[in-house]
């Protein structure tokens, strides 16, 4: 994940979002561009740079969002919660899959 990472150390994104980044390429501190228009990118990054040098503050703030959103949206500790809940519910769909299996099992088949 690259993209997120720049940003948590405060770099504006300015790219194609590949769709899952959706979630973090978010327009107050971020530039998505459509797949494969280089002309759009070129313009993009054209007004990038001139809004950075005109207003410079305003960059520094959304730098400083773009870091802030990363690190409070995908932390190590939530990132952590979501590994143990995947596992939760992986394990809870065996125990319920093994359970309906023994339920529905007949002693006398020979396809046990």
């Amino acid at each position: 994940m690259p993209a997120p990472e720049a940003m948590a150390c405060g770099c504006i994104m300015i790219g194609y979002n590949g769709l899952a980044g959706r979630e973090y390429f978010q327009p107050d501190f971020s530039y998505t561009i459509s797949n494969g228009d280089v002309l759009q990118f070129a313009l993009v990054v054209e007004r990038a740079i001139e809004q950075f040098n005109k207003f410079n503050d305003i960059f520094m703030e959304k730098s400083i969002n773009a870091s802030n959103y990363i690190q409070k949206n995908y932390s190590l500790d939530i990132e952590e919660k979501s590994i143990v809940e995947a596992w939760n519910q992986i394990i809870s769909l065996n125990s319920v899959h093994d359970l309906y299996a023994h339920s529905y099992s007949h002693p006398s088949s020979p396809f046990q």
